[in-house]
């Protein structure tokens, strides 16, 4: 995955917060994340700074995410697992299980107008913007403990 460029959708008259859009070439396989399993929870995050998680009980009625669907996925130990209906989770979460911090994006993919949710480290959120946008910071909201981009040196929007 190389990153071309990256912008902010600051949400500008709608509620949501802003949103670091990242734009890469391609995304990595996901075949190529190996996952931690801590209790119900599965995090993975590939070298290239794209992380992923899952959250799965295993309780036959709570296996409806994702539409029910079967992942597979390799843990560290070396073993492969189904997960059937696992929940995303969300980069709070994972953080609060002691997990690699990350934020959610969005991926605009390079000759493509697919535009995918997804979650990267912030180690890599502050590569792209100091590369990419420059007059950009994190934040971390201390009432929903997310965190968003803002303006250096402005209040945060939207929150």
């Amino acid at each position: 995955m190389n990153v071309r460029g990256a912008h902010v959708d600051w949400g500008e008259g709608i509620v949501n917060d802003p949103r670091l859009v990242v734009e890469v070439d391609e995304l990595p396989s996901a075949a190529d994340f190996i996952y931690t399993q801590k209790d119900s929870a599965y995090f993975a995050e590939h070298p290239s700074g794209v992380c992923s998680f899952y959250y799965h009980t295993g309780a036959p009625e709570k296996q409806q995410g994702f539409g029910g669907a079967a992942i597979d996925i390799k843990l560290t130990d070396g073993s492969d697992k189904t997960l059937y209906g696992p929940w995303s989770s969300n980069s709070q979460s994972m953080r609060e299980l002691g997990f690699t911090p990350c934020m959610e994006v969005t991926f605009a993919i390079q000759g493509d107008t697919l535009r995918l949710a997804g979650s990267i480290t912030i180690e890599l959120a502050n590569k792209i913007l100091e590369e990419h946008c420059p007059d950009v910071e994190l934040y971390l909201t201390r009432e929903l403990g997310f965190y968003v981009p803002k303006q250096k040196d402005q209040p945060p929007k939207n929150l």
